[in-house]
């Protein structure tokens, strides 16, 4: 879409909805750090088997994003569901992501280290984390302007 002459700018963002969406799906999935707003409890409850008192500040940071009706395979890519979806913050920080993750496929190919097979995106039990770190090789595809990343 974009060509090796130039590296991807944001006025290319429109023409490119798979970066974004793949870009949207990692951050929903592994954030940063657990960014959603805190709760309050307005009565008594249990949740879980948790007794939650009224009262209580709760964050919901372990739970699928977009709730358990948006949860599906890590490999199944929702381009229709990124493009609906609206988050408080989503023109706060989308930008600079969009723009790394383009430029980081275009400029480099990639591939899986040779004693590697698969890619698993297996989560830790009680984290955000990808269980095992995600190792692989980049073949520098665009050279001449590397320089600009």
């Amino acid at each position: 879409m974009v060509g090796k002459e130039r590296l991807v700018v944001e006025s290319d963002f429109a023409r490119l909805p798979y970066v974004k969406a793949c870009t949207r799906e990692t951050l929903r999935l592994h954030p940063v750090a657990a960014f959603n707003l805190p709760h309050v409890a307005i009565d008594d409850a249990i949740v879980s088997n948790y007794f939650i008192p009224k009262g209580s500040m709760t964050l919901d940071g372990w739970t699928p994003r977009g709730g358990a009706s948006r949860a599906r395979s890590p490999n199944d890519i929702d381009i229709v569901y990124h493009r609906e979806s609206k988050c408080m913050g989503a023109q706060l920080g989308t930008a600079m992501p969009y723009m790394l993750v383009g430029r980081v496929l275009q400029a480099f190919e990639w591939s899986l280290p040779a004693e590697e097979t698969s890619i698993d995106l297996s989560e830790e039990r009680i984290s955000l984390y990808i269980a095992k770190p995600l190792m692989a090789c980049a073949k520098i595809r665009l050279p001449d302007l590397l320089e600009f990343l």
